[in-house]
């Protein structure tokens, strides 16, 4: 198994917790969804890491970093993970969002284009009409809604979320699922992105569905065919939304694809790279 480090990196003065492997090639950032941690892309970093850099961070107010001074959506994470990788000394990297973690991606295309090589968005939402399931409606309800979502978003309302959302059970057991529920700051982190999301879902994620036209790297978007959250459709409209991206649909799967079938992934990922650098070589 490949040797990997964890660092605490400051960024923009709140501590980020990144796991790092051996630089054995181009540099991949793998970005978690909510609820989560680093942690769900450890077994598909481990396979990405025998031929890349891998990065793969806590984002602020998850897992083991900080949370931020001010609450953050897509937009502030994208811009610390610009400056994380500055601090790493990465200029170009293969980009790859999950969940929450789309709209992080997807802003970072927007910010700073040229320095994406390649994108992969995986169980996502990057639109403002996404229907809302009716439970997760009652966050719109001011002070009751937030009370009841509170509890919604605990650690047994969560832990309930894999009932639903999780296909492959044996892949992704609900021991290791359980993992990202000993982050306290974490589980308020989720409850803060959510209640924004849901609150102000146009005015949020207006800007990352105008960006989706004019994103310039090769793009794959996978997607569970059992996703209970975000269904196929959304998946295939946002590969159709994005010129020239590839949908990938992995059989078996609900929606936490990195966990549930990580060799899959990991290896679409690493086509999708070779691909890309194979086209770029020919092109210069």
């Amino acid at each position: 198994m490949t040797a990997w480090m964890t660092d605490r990196i400051e960024i923009q003065d709140t501590p980020l917790v990144v796991d790092l492997s051996p630089d054995l090639g181009p540099p991949v950032l793998l970005l978690h969804g909510i609820p989560g941690w680093r942690g769900t892309w450890r077994a598909a970093g481990q396979l990405l890491a025998k031929h890349h850099r891998v990065v793969i961070p806590d984002l602020a107010g998850f897992g083991d970093s900080d949370p931020p001074r001010q609450p953050m959506h897509a937009t502030g994470h994208a811009a610390m993970m610009f400056a994380l990788l500055d601090r790493l000394g990465v200029e170009d990297v293969h980009l790859c969002g999950f969940d929450f973690g789309g709209p992080i991606a997807v802003s970072m295309c927007r910010l700073q284009p040229a320095r994406i090589k390649t994108l992969t968005l995986l169980a996502t939402n990057t639109f403002t009409d996404t229907p809302i399931p009716a439970p997760l409606q009652i966050a719109r309800v001011p002070y009751l809604g937030e009370a009841a979502f509170r509890l919604m978003m605990g650690k047994l309302g969560l832990t309930m979320m894999w009932f639903a959302a999780v296909k492959k059970r044996r892949a992704f057991p609900l021991a290791r699922y359980r993992q990202v529920l000993q982050f306290a700051h974490g589980l308020r982190s989720t409850r803060q992105v959510f209640v924004q999301s849901l609150r102000n879902l146009r005015t949020l994620y207006q800007p990352v569905q105008d960006a989706l036209a004019s994103v310039t790297a090769p793009t794959l978007v996978i997607w569970g065919d059992s996703d209970p959250f975000f269904p196929v459709d959304i998946g295939r409209r946002t590969a159709k939304a994005i010129p020239g991206a590839r949908f990938l649909l992995v059989r078996e799967c609900g929606h936490f694809v990195p966990e549930e079938h990580s060799e899959q992934v990991a290896a679409a990922i690493t086509t999708l790279i070779a691909s890309a650098t194979t086209a770029g070589l020919q092109a210069s």
